[in-house]
C-alpha cells in the first residue's frame, strides 16, 4: 500500500458509495470493502439504511493512509532510517566565527517550520464535523421525541397505543416508564443538570402550550412550578434559572418559578428553546401561522434578537429550522431541518471570535430516507443521540365482536387508507389512500379501485350516491381547507362552499339538498368564535346553526333530525334537535378528549365516540334517546395512526368500529460526534 500517494484534501467532499471510495483510493471495490473490514478503513454507514449505503471523508481516508489507526505507514523504511538518510546527506557549516543574523535565520526557520507543522496539521484533520459509527438505543416500536440526557441517563417521550409517558434508559440499558399525568397529554421540555428532575408541559395546546410542572425521576409525585404556564422551557446550564415561552414573549425567572421577568416580545410561536453552555443566550425555533420555524437568538444580558441563519432556508420548498442543541464545549450546534425536500441533521460551527473566518456551515451530517431530529448531546460531548422515523403508513382495522379484536380491512391484505365513507346502499365505499392523502372509491368487497382526486380527507356520499363532499387537504398548512364536490364517476372537482373561513368535514342533509359542516384552523383549539354551518345548493347561501358558537366537527343524523358537534376543545360531545331547536350534552370523559370523528349508526339511533387519551382507550356508542353510554370496543394496546385530521374512526354499513394502525416507528440512535 506503500505506493499509493498521499492526496491533497482540497475540499473535504464527502464520498457517498463504494464506488467513490474505491475511485479516491484508485483502488477497486472489493479490495475496499475488504480493507474496512480487515484494517478499519473509516467508512460509515447512517441508521435506518441499508448496509451497503455508506459513505467516507477523504481527509479521513488520508489520515489512515499516513500512519492513522491500523493503516499504513507512507514510508517503507523506519524512521531510524530516514533520520539517518537525513543526518548523511546534511552539509556542515564551515568551521569559524558565527555571525549574529545566522540565528536569526534559523530562528526564523523555526518559526517557519512550526506554522508549516500547524498548517500541514489543520489540512491533514478532517476539516468538517461529522458522525462516526451508530448503535441503535430502542426498538420497541412506539413513537418516540423530545430527547434530553443528564449524565448516564437519557430521556424522552413516548406515546401511541397507550398514556403518553416520559422514558428513561440508563447506560446499561435499563428502561422505567414515568406515568405522572395519566390521560393528559404532555410534552418532556428539560431534565435538571443533577438528573433529579424532569420539567413538562402537561395538557398542551397548539400556540397556548398549558402548565409546567416538575416530575421527579424516582417516582415521586409531580408539582406545580408555581402558575406557569409555558409553549417551551428550559433550564440554564447552573439550574438556578428558568427559561420559559408563552403568549409570544420570552420569561425569565428562578428556578422555582419566583421573580419572573419578560426578556422579549417576539410576536412569533416558539417550538423549543436551548440555552447556551455559558448562559449568554437562548436559542428558539420560532414561527407564525405563514410560515415555517427558523432559528433565532437572544441575549440573556440585553434586548434583542436575530435570526441564526438568514436566507438559508426556502420558503418555496417549506424549509424548517427546528429542535437543536449545543455541544457541551459550546463549540457547534446541532439541529435538525427540512432544507431541500429532505430531513437531516446539521451541524453550525460557533465563531470563537472577529478573526474567526472559519467556514460556519449549516454542514450536513445525515442523509436520511424518511426524517431524524430531537438531536441531543452526551454531557462528554462524545455521543450524538437522535430519533429516527421509519416511513409513515398505516392499515385499516375492522372489529370483530366474536374475538373482539381488531382484524385487517377488508381483506387479510388490508389497506393502507383511511377516511371510509359507504354509499347509502352499501354497495360503494369512498376512502382516502394515506399517507399521500388523496380520494379513491371501490366497491364493497375491494374491487373496481378508482383514483378521483388528490389532497382530500373526510370524504361523504351524497344521499343519492352520485356526489362525494370532501374537504380538500392541501399539504400546505398555511392554507385554509375548503369543501370540494366530484362526481362518482370521476371529473374536476370543484369548490362547493364559497366563503373566506376555513371549512371542515362536510356531511350532506338527509335530502341531499346541502351541506352541514364546522370551520376548521392551522391551531387546536380553534377560535372561540367557531360555529356550524348550514350551506343549501338551490339559493347558494350560507346560515349559521343557531346556538352553534363555539363549536366544530358537525356530523349529521342520516335520519336528519338530529346534528351531533363537539366543543372546540374537544371535551364535549353536544346534539341538536332540528325539530325541537335546542342543544343537549351528550358524553364526555373525565381522562380523555372526545375523539375526532364522532359516527352515526346507518340508523340514526346511535352515535360511536371514541376516547383515545384515556388509561383504558375505548370506542363507546351512546344511546340518543336516553344518552346511555355503551363500551363497544377496547383500543389498549394499538398504536394508531395519528393523521393531519387526528385519530380518525368509522363504521361498516353493519355498525361494525374501523380504526387506522399505524405501521411507523420512531427509534433512538446514537452516534460517535467527530469534530474537527
Amino acid at each position: 500500500m506503500a505506493d499509493l500517494p498521499p492526496k491533497p484534501v482540497q475540499t473535504d467532499k464527502r464520498l457517498d458509495t463504494w464506488k467513490q471510495i474505491a475511485a479516491y483510493l484508485s483502488k477497486d471495490v472489493r479490495t475496499v470493502i475488504r480493507w474496512e473490514k480487515d484494517r478499519n478503513l473509516p467508512v460509515h454507514r447512517i441508521p435506518g439504511e441499508k448496509r451497503s449505503s455508506v459513505y467516507a471523508w477523504p481527509s479521513e481516508i488520508d489520515l489512515w493512509l499516513h500512519g492513522g489507526t491500523d493503516g499504513p505507514s507512507i514510508s517503507n523504511g523506519s524512521t531510524e532510517e530516514a533520520a539517518g538518510k537525513e543526518v548523511s546527506t546534511a552539509v556542515a557549516p564551515p568551521i569559524g566565527r558565527s555571525r549574529p543574523w545566522g540565528w536569526l535565520i534559523a530562528l526564523a526557520a523555526l518559526l517557519l517550520l512550526a506554522v508549516a507543522a500547524v498548517i500541514l496539521g489543520s489540512w491533514a484533520r478532517p476539516n468538517l464535523p461529522h458522525l462516526g459509527r451508530s448503535v441503535q438505543i430502542t426498538s420497541d416500536g412506539w413513537q418516540k421525541d423530545r430527547l434530553a440526557v443528564s449524565g448516564t441517563v437519557l430521556f424522552f417521550d413516548t406515546f401511541g397505543g397507550r398514556p403518553e409517558a416520559i422514558a428513561r434508559i440508563d447506560q446499561n440499558g435499563d428502561k422505567r416508564l414515568l406515568l405522572p399525568f395519566g390521560h393528559q397529554r404532555l410534552e418532556l421540555q428539560d431534565v435538571s443538570p443533577d438528573g433529579s428532575e424532569v420539567l413538562v408541559v402537561v395538557d398542551v395546546q397548539s400556540g397556548v402550550g398549558g402548565p409546567l410542572w416538575i416530575v421527579p425521576t424516582d417516582g415521586a409525585p409531580p408539582r406545580r412550578l408555581a402558575r406557569l404556564y409555558a409553549v417551551a422551557a428550559a433550564w440554564s446550564p447552573t439550574g438556578r434559572q428558568l427559561a420559559y415561552f408563552v403568549a409570544h414573549e420570552l420569561y425569565l425567572t428562578n428556578s422555582d418559578g419566583a421573580e419572573p421577568r419578560r426578556l422579549a416580545n417576539l410576536h412569533f410561536h416558539a417550538n423549543q428553546l436551548r440555552w447556551s453552555p455559558d448562559g449568554k443566550r437562548i436559542r428558539l425555533s420560532l414561527s407564525d401561522h405563514l410560515s415555517e420555524p427558523r432559528l433565532w437568538d437572544v441575549p440573556v444580558d440585553r434586548s434583542g434578537a436575530r435570526r441564526l441563519l438568514p436566507g438559508w432556508s426556502s420558503a418555496a420548498t417549506r424549509d424548517n429550522e427546528g429542535d437543536g442543541h449545543w455541544t457541551p464545549d459550546g463549540r457547534f450546534f446541532i439541529f435538525a431541518a427540512r432544507h431541500g425536500g429532505t430531513q437531516d441533521l446539521w451541524a453550525i460551527r460557533e465563531r470563537s471570535g472577529f478573526f474567526d473566518w472559519r467556514d460556519r456551515g449549516p454542514f450536513r451530517l445525515t442523509t436520511s430516507p424518511s426524517g431524524i431530529g430531537e438531536p441531543v448531546l452526551s454531557k462528554d460531548g462524545k455521543k450524538l443521540f437522535a430519533v429516527v422515523v421509519t416511513p409513515a403508513h398505516d392499515e385499516m382495522m375492522r372489529y370483530d365482536p366474536g374475538s373482539e379484536r381488531f382484524a385487517t380491512y377488508p381483506d387479510p391484505a388490508g389497506l393502507s387508507a383511511g377516511h371510509v365513507s359507504f354509499s347509502r346502499d352499501g354497495k360503494h365505499v369512498a376512502y382516502v389512500a394515506q399517507p399521500e392523502m388523496s380520494l379513491w372509491i371501490m366497491n364493497a368487497d375491494g374491487t373496481g379501485r378508482q383514483k378521483l382526486a388528490d389532497n382530500a380527507a373526510l370524504p361523504r356520499w351524497s344521499p343519492d350516491g352520485r356526489q362525494i363532499a370532501y374537504m380538500g387537504w392541501n399539504k400546505d398548512s398555511r392554507v385554509p381547507t375548503k369543501i370540494h364536490l366530484i362526481s362518482a364517476d370521476g371529473g374536476t372537482p370543484r369548490q362547493a362552499v364559497q366563503s373566506p373561513e376555513w371549512q371542515g368535514g362536510p356531511t350532506w342533509t338527509s335530502d341531499g339538498s346541502g351541506l352541514i359542516f364546522g370551520e376548521n384552523d392551522k391551531v387546536f383549539p380553534i377560535r372561540a368564535s367557531c360555529s356550524i354551518h348550514l350551506f343549501d345548493f338551490k339559493s347558494g347561501k350560507t346560515s349559521d346553526l343557531p346556538g352553534s358558537t363555539g363549536l366544530w366537527t358537525a356530523r349529521a343524523c342520516p335520519t336528519g333530525r338530529y346534528i351531533a358537534a363537539a366543543t372546540r376543545d374537544n371535551r364535549k360531545l353536544v346534539l341538536y334537535d332540528m325539530r325541537r331547536a335546542n342543544w343537549t350534552e351528550m358524553a364526555s370523559f373525565p381522562d380523555s378528549a372526545i375523539g375526532a370523528n364522532p359516527t352515526w349508526s346507518s340508523d340514526g339511533r346511535f352515535i360511536y365516540v371514541d376516547a383515545p387519551e384515556s388509561t383504558d382507550p375505548a370506542i363507546y356508542r351512546i344511546s340518543v334517546p336516553n344518552k346511555h353510554m355503551e363500551r363497544v370496543a377496547s383500543l389498549k394496546g394499538i398504536q394508531r395512526f395519528n393523521g393531519d385530521i387526528g385519530l380518525w374512526m368509522g363504521l361498516t354499513p353493519d355498525n361494525l368500529p374501523l380504526i387506522l394502525r399505524a405501521l411507523q416507528s420512531s427509534e433512538v440512535y446514537a452516534w460517535d460526534w467527530i469534530a474537527p
